[in-house]
């Protein structure tokens, strides 16, 4: 008998086929089994083979070719098969067919029941059916079957060339790569070479600068020395000037004295020229200062990093030393200094005070409002070396219950993220819309070139390219620094590059975090969207959002567990947990790194609002200690009010940026 199950019986539904397909790997499946693929995954793999295929949008598999030989194949069967209870049975070939019913030869083929019959059958079970001589059809099927034959030849050709292509591009791979391992070897050779030039070049830098600087030292030891000397001899002048008649006396002190007022005035002139020696001008907080603000700097001269270059926080008097510069005299007013506000360009002036004890002077700053001051400072019209510096001043915790500002126009805001201008992206869930907008609220731009679906996280790169995750596309976007579209990547699914109702999304040190939320996990990602790891842990149970503090090497994760979870950014190792009894069901978080503090979007006994914590430093090599400080937590819609804070972000100048999304605002702090 003929073995034809396999050929008539679709692969994925295990049927007779109806209306078969072909895929572009040859292989044949039932039209609506290839619809089932596609629903849930377009493009899907080939059950047989693993080959991808991709439909358009909108089209079905009625746009794929018909797999005419299957029909072909069955027409065949059935013109020969004999139907003896409904099972399939094919007698082995002879030249003489008998009528099983007539025992009378068979010479003829009913086109209408696919059977050979007799004469006799013509006049009872087959009357009035179409029907022919068997010598007459033959031919006819020979021909069918002859292209049905050319038809599987051509098919066996096509996959030859394919595998042999297949294999050529193999070879090709492999030959790629290993020129790329021999490039990347010679790249790293350069640049180790480029790195040890320049490391002997910067040795013998250092070592000229040491040698001018002892010189000059050793010239001035010199100078001082003279100086003693001669103003020993002067004490023995005026010793004998002293013992002389008071004629000689008169005359001889009005010599000296003017002797003395000429040589002042020249070293007044000169005194400023000299190099670094001991006196310190320092910059601290008066007490007004500490009551109002947190004060800190970021110097980023770095020559002055070896100068004991410090920071003032709240409640302490930590003096930033700033340079170490001469003064042959007691002249605080030669010393001139202004602090200028970066975000509004008011420019004050600053006292130079001396110090009690005598040892220096005190630059004494009162900056009105928060945000990034430079201080120049200057000596008889000379500025210091490296002024102006950069100095930041916060707001303290306890003075950020009463929001500046509110931005408007927006429909469910539910995250917001910052670019290097200082430009605010803001995700709107409901109506599909990612926007550029300015401090005030007003709209700039939008991202286009892609059509969202429920935009949640965003983030922003170095090269102020954006990264939007989306909540029920299960994917993540990628767009230039120009808001236009790149790339997207991720469908639904638990694998590697497979989400399920992504969330938040944060970029640090070149690589994505992605809050998988239903997977309970964290996606690593690069720059370009491909997988790098997967952070998992137990604590992680469907997370929400995503930030870190580079300068600590931690990320902290929120998710529906209690608390804020530390990882280690360098090796994902769990750190500790930030967590109070009183807050609860959070919902975002944020890092400020002046301040060392976080702040957490969630639930306390006082209502939804922001609560913060600052971190008490280091306890050996795996813990750090974060203390509960305070929270704004007012419930309503009303101005000043919080409720349901989905997301929160704080820009360069500390100023704090919460969603609230069922008031359609961002309220700034």
């Amino acid at each position: 008998p003929l073995e034809v199950d396999r050929d008539l019986t679709c692969f994925v539904c295990n049927l007779e086929f109806k209306d078969p397909r072909f895929l572009p790997c040859h292989h044949y499946y039932c039209a609506k089994c290839i619809g089932q693929l596609v629903a849930f995954a377009n493009p899907f793999a080939c059950p047989q083979c693993g080959a991808e295929t991709k439909l358009a949008e909108g089209s079905g598999a009625n746009t794929l070719p018909e797999a005419e030989v299957v029909h072909k194949l069955k027409k065949h069967v059935e013109a020969v098969k004999v139907l003896e209870g409904g099972e399939l049975d094919v007698p082995p070939p002879t030249y003489v067919f008998t009528c099983r019913d007539h025992d009378v030869q068979q010479r003829l083929y009913c086109y209408d029941c696919n059977r050979l019959v007799c004469s006799e059958c013509t006049l009872h079970t087959h009357r009035g059916h179409s029907y022919e001589y068997i010598k007459e059809a033959a031919p006819k099927f020979r021909r069918d079957m002859e292209a049905d034959r050319e038809a599987i030849a051509s098919a066996i050709e096509t996959v030859r060339v394919t595998g042999d292509q297949l294999n050529q591009r193999k070879h090709e791979i492999l030959e790629q790569t290993q020129q790329a391992k021999v490039q990347l070897h010679r790249s790293f050779d350069e640049m180790q070479r480029i790195l040890d030039t320049r490391r002997e070049a910067l040795v013998q830098a250092v070592d000229e600068l040491t040698e001018h600087h002892v010189t000059v030292l050793n010239d001035k030891v010199v100078a001082t020395r003279a100086s003693a000397e001669a103003l020993q001899q002067l004490l023995g002048l005026v010793g004998k000037i002293a013992a002389a008649s008071d004629d000689e006396f008169a005359s001889s002190y009005c010599h000296i004295r003017s002797l003395l007022r000429t040589k002042q005035e020249e070293n007044a002139r000169g005194m400023f020229n000299v190099e670094p020696a001991g006196v310190i001008v320092e910059i601290t907080c008066v007490e007004d200062i500490r009551r109002l603000f947190q004060t800190g700097t970021k110097v980023l001269c770095p020559s002055l990093l070896a100068q004991n270059v410090g920071t003032v926080e709240l409640g302490k008097v930590t003096p930033i030393v700033v340079h170490h510069i001469a003064l042959s005299g007691n002249r605080p007013a030669a010393i001139k200094a202004n602090l200028t506000s970066l975000a509004d360009q008011v420019t004050m002036p600053v006292k130079a005070m001396q110090r009690r004890n005598g040892t220096g002077y005190e630059i004494v700053c009162n900056p009105k409002t928060r945000g990034r001051h430079q201080l120049a400072i200057e000596v008889a019209r000379n500025p210091i070396g490296g002024s102006p510096f950069p100095i930041f001043v916060t707001m303290p915790f306890a003075m950020l219950g009463k929001p500046v500002s509110a931005l408007r126009q927006l429909t469910r805001p539910t995250t917001v993220a910052f670019d290097r201008a200082g430009h605010i992206i803001v995700s709107e869930r409901e109506i599909n819309r990612v926007s550029v907008r300015d401090k005030k609220g007003l709209k700039l731009a939008e991202f286009k070139g892609h059509t969202f679906l429920h935009p949640w996280g965003v983030a922003v790169d170095n090269e102020d390219c954006v990264y939007v995750s989306e909540y029920l596309a299960h994917r993540v976007t990628k767009f230039d620094s120009s808001r236009k579209f790149l790339k997207a990547a991720g469908k639904q699914g638990s694998g590697n590059l497979e989400f399920y109702y992504p969330k938040g999304v944060h970029f640090v040190q070149n690589k994505l975090y992605v809050c998988d939320g239903k997977n309970d996990r964290i996606q690593v990602l690069d720059k370009e969207l491909q997988f790098l790891e997967m952070l998992s842990h137990g604590t992680i149970k469907s997370p929400i959002d995503v930030t870190s503090s580079p300068s600590d090497g931690c990320l902290f994760v929120v998710s529906t567990t209690p608390g804020v979870h530390v990882f280690s950014l360098a090796d994902h190792t769990h750190l500790c947990s930030v967590e109070h009894k009183d807050v609860t069901q959070l919902s975002g978080v944020c890092y400020s790194p002046l301040q060392s503090a976080l702040y957490i979007c969630g639930m306390s006994p006082a209502g939804l609002g922001v609560h913060f914590f600052q971190c008490g430093g280091h306890h050996g090599n795996t813990h750090m200690e974060y203390t509960y400080v305070g929270s704004f937590c007012l419930k309503g819609s009303g101005s000043g009010s919080r409720s349901t804070p989905t997301g929160i972000g704080l820009d360069e100048d500390c100023y704090v940026y919460i969603c609230e999304s069922e008031q359609d605002r961002i309220l700034v702090f």
